[in-house]
């Protein structure tokens, strides 16, 4: 009694290793039928080794006075090995069973203690009087049977340990009958083999029932799952759907029902790919769930569109083959939603990353993608390609003048003309801001592409109807012309380049591009490079040409002309190098410099002599125009009054509010401001209503063609009459003859200035012509004739 309380015992301290101490019952039996399960499956193997070994003992003492006993023992052994095998195959034909008794256990631990026995006692048979190789037979095959049977029975620790002890023990007993040194060394050995094996036996238990217990807790967890699904497809925009091992719905909830637009109950049982059929579903996308449906296979976020209620939707769905407890397949399971927003919305986005959308035409990105495989498609076809640049002419005055939104339609209407002049095939794109580009095949060659650019210049400047506001633009063109396929960066550059030339010979026309444009381009950029180093080479100087008062023809004042030596090219004319700055951004260094040096050179003049500067629109970007002027002004020592800046209307067009609002602060502090170039835009009248200038200088044109054009004439003086009822002093630019001199002074006009008085001279010749013109003065103030206005 005392030896079974002592190894309850020790099976209790074995429990409490492995985790089963504490745990409710039911856990407990399903642990232990695991463990059995193990133990069972691989009863076979191990049967076999027990024949195994039966079979070496026998032939190893054939000869040998133990070889009765050895039989015997081999027929008892044989015996377990056979009760052994049909209670293997009792278990493998009952049914699965989830949970074993204390008695299945005790069984199964006796069973095992008895085959320990037996092992035990068969070192005790063949001992005595057994030769050196015999008992290396004996100890090796005892060895193995310790290992295998440990092994066999690791999954119950119990069963391991009353296996080993008793057979371990006869082991033992019969090599310490011999007491040699090499007995004892293998009684050792096989001692500690025997702790390794129960200690692996021993975790591989603890591994076992906390396996078991992870299921466990799997299982609770499934069953607030379940609940949290139930509350999922009442409350949540996706649902579940089910279908069985031959594809029909199965527990069809109401929440997918109102999802397919089809009563529940009619669901039920209906077969998935007739469903997704008869929504419309493309036959690619019901193909790729049957696929996963057939392989058994799990699919992910696949997304599906079809017709529901007559409106197109989109789903997009997820499912996992489902399996019963056998491991068969009983169908799939999974979660759906309905994606039509985001769908639509992705739809959107993918439309907005390739198209404009203020005009719908095709965006900058999208156009240099397609732009290279139109132009190898005309390639193959032996087709020539072209590929039109269009720049908005006085866009960004409609844009100021009448706002954003306006510009918006604006630029709709546009892409609508554009659309109605080119074939239906060609590609509309908006490149940014007023820009736009056309790819078309061009069979007629260039005759064709001319006659297409007059068509669009001619359009796009006819009036559109935006609202109430009829709004009037023009365009500029640069065409480029390919039959041989070219990659879209040389294409885009070429056309570029076209319509830079175009813009260059005047609005509201085009230019085909020709190979020498690039020439023109690079000598352009070195001569752009060049520009950047002339102020500090000292090879800019500025000219003076003067402007005379009316009637006396005495001088009031110089206006400021730049020049550019250049060390190779010679002079070079401002309306070369002036576009090169401005584009370039050195206008800003350049103006700076001239306004420097233009009024150091005004205050070594007489105090009555006014120095004109001319601003460019890019001078005034920076934003610190009126501050750089008022601290050139201190350090000349020139007084204000004495400054007067001259601004053309394409400086006020390009950004009005922010040019006038400059042009204030400089008028406030005593600065004078004319009006250069005057009746050449289409908005002159506006900005002498907006901002109060000075002066204002009539278009030298205007003066040129007065004495041969009643018109011209006539608008001068129209000019001369607004200018007195304004309180504005006038300038007439470009006078050359006595003539045109003769009608300045009956229209009253002001000042003068032009070759008929003295052409651009350096600042030594002017201060000639002041002192020249001094002795004049006093002169004339004898008595005697006055000399006439043209002397």
């Amino acid at each position: 009694m005392r030896g079974e309380g002592l190894l309850s015992a020790v099976f209790r301290v074995q429990d409490r290793f492995i985790g089963l101490a504490g745990q409710d019952p039911e856990f407990v039996g399903r642990a232990h039928a695991e463990q059995i399960r193990a133990v069972v499956r691989l009863t076979p193997a191990m049967m076999l080794g027990n024949v195994f070994s039966i079979a070496v003992l026998l032939v190893s003492y054939s000869t040998h006075a133990a070889l009765p006993l050895l039989v015997l023992w081999s027929v008892v052994l044989s015996f377990f090995v056979v009760r052994s095998l049909r209670a293997w195959r009792a278990f493998r034909q009952a049914p699965p069973r989830n949970w074993a008794s204390p008695r299945a256990i005790r069984r199964a631990t006796v069973n095992a203690a008895l085959f320990g026995i037996v092992w035990g006692m068969m070192p005790l048979i063949s001992n005595p009087d057994s030769g050196d190789g015999q008992r290396l037979v004996v100890t090796a095959v005892l060895t193995g049977m310790l290992s295998a049977g440990s092994f066999a029975l690791s999954a119950l620790p119990r069963a391991t340990l009353v296996f080993l002890l008793p057979a371990t023990l006869g082991s033992t007993l019969a090599l310490l009958a011999r007491m040699t040194a090499v007995d004892l060394l293998l009684g050792i050995l096989q001692f500690a083999l025997v702790g390794v094996a129960l200690l692996a036996s021993h975790h591989h238990a603890r591994m076992l029932v906390s396996h078991l217990r992870a299921e466990r807790d799997a299982l609770e967890q499934k069953g607030v799952i379940g609940l949290l699904l139930k509350s999922f497809e009442d409350h949540a925009s996706d649902w579940l759907w089910h279908l069985d091992g031959a594809g029909r719905f199965r527990h069809v909830s109401q929440r997918f029902a109102d999802a397919a637009g089809l009563p529940a109950p009619e669901i039920e049982g209906m077969s998935a790919p007739a469903h997704l059929h008869r929504a419309g579903v493309k036959p690619g996308s019901i193909a790729r769930l049957i696929l996963a449906f057939r392989r058994q296979r799990a699919f992910r976020d696949v997304e599906i569109g079809l017709t529901i209620g007559g409106k197109p939707r989109w789903w997009r769905l997820s499912g996992e083959p489902a399996f019963d407890n056998a491991g068969r397949f009983v169908g799939f399971r999974g979660v759906g939603s309905d994606v039509t927003e985001a769908r639509e919305s992705a739809d959107r986005l993918s439309y907005l990353a390739h198209y404009d959308n203020v005009t719908g035409a095709v965006n900058r990105g999208r156009f240099g993608e397609l732009l290279c495989g139109l132009a190898a498609g005309a390639s193959l076809r032996q087709t020539p390609f072209a590929l039109v640049y269009v720049d908005l002419d006085f866009f960004k005055v409609v844009n100021d003048r009448h706002g954003h939104r306006t510009g918006d339609l604006l630029l709709a209407a546009v892409v609508e003309r554009l659309r109605a002049l080119v074939p239906a095939e060609a590609i509309v794109a908006r490149l940014g801001g007023d820009e736009f580009a056309l790819a078309l095949d061009a069979p007629g060659g260039e005759p064709e592409l001319a006659a297409l650019a007059g068509r669009i210049i001619t359009h796009l400047s006819e009036p559109f109807e935006i609202g109430e506001a009829r709004l009037t633009i023009g365009a500029s063109l640069g065409i480029v012309v390919t039959e041989t396929p070219s990659d879209a960066e040389t294409l885009l550059h070429q056309a570029d380049l076209a319509l830079y030339m175009a813009k260059e010979s005047g609005r509201r026309t085009f230019r085909i591009f020709r190979p020498d444009m690039e020439d023109r381009q690079r000598d352009r950029a070195l001569l752009e490079a060049d520009l950047a180093h002339a102020i500090t080479r000292g090879e800019l100087e500025l000219y003076y040409q003067p402007f005379v008062r009316t009637p006396r023809a005495t001088a009031a004042g110089f206006e400021a002309l730049l020049r550019w030596k250049h060390p190779e090219r010679g002079m070079i004319p401002p309306a070369i190098f002036i576009p090169l700055a401005e584009k370039s951004s050195l206008i800003n260094r350049i103006g700076d410099w001239v306004l420097r040096e233009a009024c150091r050179a005004a205050a070594a003049m007489p105090g009555d002599i006014v120095m004109a500067v001319n601003l460019s629109s890019r001078q005034f970007e920076p934003g610190h125009l009126a501050a750089d002027i008022r601290g050139i002004l201190a350090e000349t020592g020139l007084a204000p009054q004495r400054l007067e800046l001259e601004v053309t209307e394409s400086v006020l067009i390009d950004n009005p509010d922010a040019v006038i609002e400059c042009l204030r602060e400089l008028k406030a502090i005593g600065v004078r401001i004319a009006m250069d170039d005057f009746g050449t835009g289409f908005s002159s009248l506006s900005y002498l209503w907006r901002f109060p200038f000075d002066k204002i200088k009539i278009d030298g044109a205007f003066i040129s063609a007065m004495t041969q054009d009643r018109t011209a004439r006539d608008i001068v003086q129209a000019i001369a009459m607004l200018t007195r009822q304004l309180g504005v002093e006038l300038t007439a630019e470009r006078v050359e003859t006595a003539e045109e001199i003769r009608f300045l002074k009956e229209i009253r006009c002001d000042y003068l200035q032009g070759y008929f008085f003295a052409r651009p001279m350096p600042l030594a010749d002017a201060a000639v012509y002041l002192l020249a013109g001094s002795r004049r003065r006093g002169r004339t103030a004898q008595p005697g004739r006055p000399k006439p206005l043209a002397a």
